[in-house]
C-alpha cells in the first residue's frame, strides 16, 4: 500500500506529463480488481459502491501520507533552527 501512496503523489507531482491519466487508469485497474475479489459483479450498483469507496480509502490515504510528510517537514525545519 504504501508504494502505490509514494507512487500516487509521485505521479500528482508529474501530472502536467499526462501521466496521470495513466495513474487513474492504474487506480481504476486496482479498484476493480479489489471489487471483483471482494465478490462483487460488474455493473452492478454494488460494484460502483465498492469502486466509489475504494477510491475515497484511497484518497484519505494520500491525504495522511502528505500530512505525514508536511508534518517531517516541519519538525527537520524546526531542529535546524536549534
Amino acid at each position: 500500500m504504501r508504494v502505490w501512496i509514494v507512487l500516487t503523489c509521485a505521479i500528482a507531482a508529474l501530472s502536467g506529463c499526462g501521466v496521470a491519466d495513466w495513474a487513474n487508469r492504474m487506480d481504476a485497474e486496482r479498484f476493480q480488481k479489489s471489487c471483483a475479489g471482494f465478490g462483487f459483479q460488474p455493473n452492478t450498483t454494488a460494484f460502483s459502491n465498492c469502486m466509489m469507496q475504494q477510491a475515497a480509502q484511497d484518497e484519505e490515504a494520500n491525504q495522511r501520507m502528505r500530512d505525514r510528510m508536511a508534518l517531517d517537514e516541519a519538525i527537520s525545519k524546526d531542529k535546524k533552527r536549534k
